[in-house]
């Protein structure tokens, strides 16, 4: 730069002073446009696991008014008093379509099965030894999140079902399966967040793609695993799921008779398309 002429070094010390306020320019811009695409992408995550648990308390609200007005059928007793499978059966068929119940199972006082809204065919088998079927046959209304033959995650809610008199005759266990692809495709096709649903630490429901297949039996990191099922702490992450990066908000599932953690909620949203 000595030897160059004064105009010269004029030139090319406003030249460097152009280029390092442009980059300047460049990274700062870059910084605060990052800040907000994290921030807009966190509160995309956070509505989105909100929506998810009010939508899973809304068809668990279905279920326990489902269980109400069977409770309070009387055409329903008389059925279950007199033994009649078939008319129970029609009874499920009909009361069951579009109720919100994936599962509803009928048992009699001595804990065996009568009939099945879900599956017509299998019945006789016992039940009693169940914690809800004991509960209900004792003359308690009963919600549980737990796993069952029918779901690997549920909400399931049971009552007696009692004659005219008070007589106990039999009782109800009706649920409503976290499994239900529908459930989770229906919140994406509103608000386009992905969404899972984890029994314990595995992905039983998810609208999260892998080669066009749901991945679901995969389970969920160790950290998630520490943070949410074992402290029972809500969480907020980013995290690289199946080759893709997402920020994703974690919630435990309660059991709401004993408090006891069960599984997971998960709302995330997409980095790469932020």
């Amino acid at each position: 730069m000595k030897n160059l002429k004064i105009g010269t070094q004029i030139i090319l010390a406003t030249f460097a002073i152009v280029l390092i306020a442009i980059f300047g320019t460049a990274a700062t811009s870059t910084y605060f446009l990052r800040n907000y695409i994290t921030d807009a992408t966190r509160e995309d995550a956070l509505q989105g696991l909100y929506i998810l648990k009010n939508s899973a308390e809304m068809e668990m609200q279905k279920v326990r008014s489902f269980r109400d007005h069977i409770e309070q059928n009387a055409v329903f007793a008389m059925h279950m008093a007199n033994h009649e499978r078939e008319a129970l059966l029609n009874d499920m068929t009909s009361l069951m379509q579009g109720s919100g119940v994936d599962v509803m199972v009928a048992a009699l006082p001595d804990g065996t099965v009568i009939a099945r809204g879900n599956n017509r065919e299998k019945y006789g088998d016992y039940i009693g030894d169940d914690e809800i079927v004991k509960r209900a046959l004792k003359g308690e209304e009963v919600e549980m999140m737990m796993s069952g033959p029918s779901s690997k995650l549920g909400y399931y809610c049971a009552t007696p079902i009692k004659r005219s008199d008070g007589q106990i005759v039999g009782m109800i266990r009706v649920a409503m399966s976290f499994e239900r692809e529908s459930f989770l495709d229906q919140i994406k096709a509103v608000f386009g967040n992905e969404f899972t649903v984890f029994a314990g630490k595995t992905r039983i429901n998810t609208t999260i793609l892998e080669n066009g297949k749901r991945v679901t039996g995969t389970d969920a990191s160790e950290a998630v695993q520490q943070i949410v099922l074992r402290d029972g702490k809500d969480y907020l992450t980013e995290i690289e799921l199946f080759g893709k990066a997402y920020l994703g908000a974690y919630s435990p599932i309660k059991d709401p008779s004993s408090g006891k953690i069960v599984g997971m909620y998960f709302g995330g949203q997409s980095l790469e398309t932020a």
